[in-house]
């Protein structure tokens, strides 16, 4: 499995790389997809996806809560719950960054199709978060290409990064399921 990380890690550099350059290049047409701009249309479409994000997890809590997978345990610490905010919104913020914005744009550079590129760059994103089973596999995959379509179906970078926020937010913070922190080692270490 390590050297699956290890080949994932430098194809995901080698895409971060072209991604980049690419960009640099073809600034004038990537502004239009990406929309980078806070404004109103841009915040209204970042809290809607939050509010997406929060009513998937929801939803996902009530399942496992009926199935009988959780046992709920309240600790009441809210101080806790509000510093994982930044935290959180900085790390969806990054990985929509590396990996809708850079890592697609190689991808769609290099292939042409926006399917292509959404398969792939969310392929990657599920095996840096090296995932341990097919459970993990799946949720990772589906969530990469859940982030991904909200990107290119709403032409805005906050689509995506309002999305991945509020589902990490409440997976962890507010519901207590594990998040995953794999990625973000290896983001650190490079």
């Amino acid at each position: 499995m390590d050297f699956i990380i290890s080949i994932n890690i430098v194809i995901f550099l080698v895409l971060l790389m072209i991604g980049v350059i690419y960009s640099i290049n073809e600034r004038t047409r990537i502004v239009g997809l990406t929309n980078f701009q806070i404004d109103k249309e841009t915040l209204s479409v970042f809290f809607i996806m939050g509010i997406v994000g929060a009513g998937i997890m929801f939803l996902v809590f009530l399942t496992n809560k009926e199935f009988g997978f959780i046992q709920i345990e309240s600790t009441n610490d809210y101080i806790s719950t509000v510093k994982q905010i930044p935290e959180n919104f900085i790390s969806a913020f990054n990985e929509e960054i590396l990996f809708r914005v850079f890592v697609f744009l190689a991808l769609f550079h290099l292939s042409g199709n926006k399917l292509i590129a959404l398969v792939v760059s969310s392929l990657i994103f599920c095996l840096l978060h090296a995932p341990e089973d097919l459970i993990g596999i799946l949720s990772y995959f589906i969530a990469g290409l859940m982030y991904g379509l909200a990107f290119l179906k709403l032409k805005s970078i906050w689509a995506a990064v309002g999305l991945h926020f509020t589902w990490n937010y409440f997976q962890g913070a507010i519901f207590g399921f594990p998040v995953s922190k794999s990625l973000h080692k290896v983001i650190l270490i490079l």
